[in-house]
């Protein structure tokens, strides 16, 4: 299953670099329906919603990546700053 996972990510990064942010979203969205508990991929979807200024769903992301895993620091520094604390 990890490889499954690692798959999704290589996808949605190579799509992200290439500023496909719609087709990065969508794969990311896709990683998050076999891995509904996965910080990692939540974490990496609210960077490309905070990239293209979607900050709704980025806040959202970083949270549930922070309900999911306390300790992700980045996580925490990128609401911070969406919320502007």
């Amino acid at each position: 299953m990890e490889e499954k996972k690692e798959s999704v990510l290589e996808t949605a990064k190579f799509y992200f670099l290439n500023q496909k942010y719609d087709k990065a979203i969508e794969i990311y969205l896709e990683g998050i329906k076999h891995y509904p508990n996965d910080a990692e991929l939540f974490f990496n979807l609210g960077i490309v919603y905070e990239s293209i200024n979607d900050l709704d769903n980025a806040k959202q992301c970083f949270e549930k990546v922070l309900k999911l895993d306390k300790s992700f620091t980045l996580a925490d520094a990128h609401l911070k700053q969406i919320i502007g604390n």
